[in-house]
């Protein structure tokens, strides 16, 4: 109930005190509809796509009216036709659709309606005893506060390192894939994105090189054992996660994985010099 609440007060803000129209309509007019309103029918055009399955044509002919009602049986489970993931990817494609401009030359920020979704649908699942949280538009299983800070903080300090981001947002999607898991594919992605961002401090094409020039460096700050630590990480995941066949990740193994692979990321961005600075306006969001 408090999940629809909260998606049913966004939607209905977004589309307005119009008259029922073909969500096509909306969508794809230029001015004098407003932003919101074209937003919301294209996430609505989306749900219906790729969680109910609508061909694009029907799509764009199905009224406002009739889209949010499917949505919220799909929430509220009255109709009991869908499985029970089928939620969380409907509060996904919403995030990733209301956090896209509708034009290109309004940039790509999210949008303030994903912002409070975000919020808002994290505070119900921390209430109700959700074993999800959303992050980066992503919902994961993941629900330790310390954990999700950890994640959260190592995609905004590499925001400017596309690399380093590219395999964290990847990591994610991985994590939260359903309804098979990959948690194995979550955990290579969490110590690759390591690597990504050593050869980026360092230019070394190794982790093992690259923490060797890290530990080298004038003053380096961290105790040697955290670099020994790391190289035997990444070797796990040659030996045990690419090579081994049959190779099985539970999820509590991922998750521990993702939140130092984070962790480390952020605490190497946070003693370089060059980057210290960086990471801690990205955080600020300056």
């Amino acid at each position: 109930m408090k999940t629809w609440d909260v998606l049913h007060i966004v939607l209905d803000t977004m589309l307005g005190p119009h008259a029922d129209e073909r969500l096509g309509t909306v969508a794809l007019a230029s001015q004098p509809q407003p932003l919101r309103r074209r937003r919301a029918s294209r996430a609505l055009i989306a749900v219906l796509r790729h969680v109910f399955g609508t061909p694009l044509d029907v799509a764009r002919q199905t009224h406002t009216t009739a889209a949010v009602h499917q949505v919220r049986g799909l929430v509220l489970g009255s109709t009991g036709e869908h499985p029970w993931w089928a939620v969380l990817d409907c509060i996904e494609v919403l995030l990733t659709e209301l956090g896209r401009a509708a034009d290109d030359s309004e940039g790509d920020h999210d949008s303030e309606e994903k912002t409070f979704i975000t919020a808002q649908l994290n505070t119900v699942m921390e209430t109700y005893g959700g074993g999800y949280r959303i992050i980066d538009g992503k919902v994961v299983p993941m629900t330790s506060a310390s954990e999700v800070s950890a994640v959260e903080e190592a995609l905004s300090d590499s925001a400017q390192i596309e690399r380093v981001r590219d395999q964290l947002e990847s990591m994610l999607s991985a994590l939260s894939a359903r309804p098979q898991d990959n948690y194995l594919r979550s955990a290579q992605e969490a110590l690759d994105a390591v690597e990504a961002l050593v050869r980026h401090l360092t230019g070394k094409n190794t982790l093992s090189v690259g923490l060797r020039a890290l530990r080298n460096r004038d003053g380096d700050p961290f105790h040697q054992t955290i670099y020994s630590a790391w190289e035997k990480l990444y070797g796990y995941r040659g030996d045990e996660l690419q090579h081994a066949k049959g190779a099985h990740v539970d999820l509590a193994t991922a998750r521990y994985l993702v939140v130092q692979a984070c962790a480390f990321c952020s605490l190497l961005l946070a003693q370089t010099p060059s980057n210290s600075g960086r990471a801690a306006d990205a955080r600020a969001g300056v």
